[in-house]
């Protein structure tokens, strides 16, 4: 994990099109995970020009930034660890005890069934609002 240099890819023909391969970061392991994505027809590109292509989409998705290797190596964090940290570090030391009861059952009992497992930076607004209607 500590030398990842930055990466082209592979182009390769399949039938009449060309595929590109690439490896990507999975947040949490030390594998990255071999991703396939289609170029186009061989009557549309040559060989140098999809490899210039699956270039650009590589730097487009982000792959080779040094922000995007430090995202992946540091673990998922939850929204249920979220929720966890900020009843203990929130919840308990700032409220009433009546307040502390009340916030933790409705966290409990509506809001973590639905959203422990989902990665913090998944809940948007849509999410919410559809928990909402719920």
């Amino acid at each position: 994990m500590s030398r990842r240099s930055g990466q082209s890819g592979s182009v390769y023909v399949k039938g009449s099109k060309y595929i590109g391969r690439y490896r990507a970061d999975v947040p949490g392991q030390n594998k990255r995970v071999r991703r396939t994505v289609i170029i186009g027809n061989i009557e549309q590109f040559t060989r140098p020009q999809a490899e210039r292509w699956l270039s650009r989409f590589i730097e487009d998705q982000g792959i080779n930034d040094a922000s995007h290797l430090a995202r992946s190596q540091s673990s998922v964090v939850t929204f249920g660890l979220a929720a966890r940290a900020w009843k203990d570090h929130h919840l308990i030391v700032n409220k009433k005890r009546s307040s502390q009861r009340s916030m933790s059952c409705e966290l409990n009992k509506h809001i973590l069934p639905h959203l422990k497992d989902t990665p913090l930076e998944e809940v948007t607004y849509p999410i919410v609002r559809s928990l909402i209607q719920t």
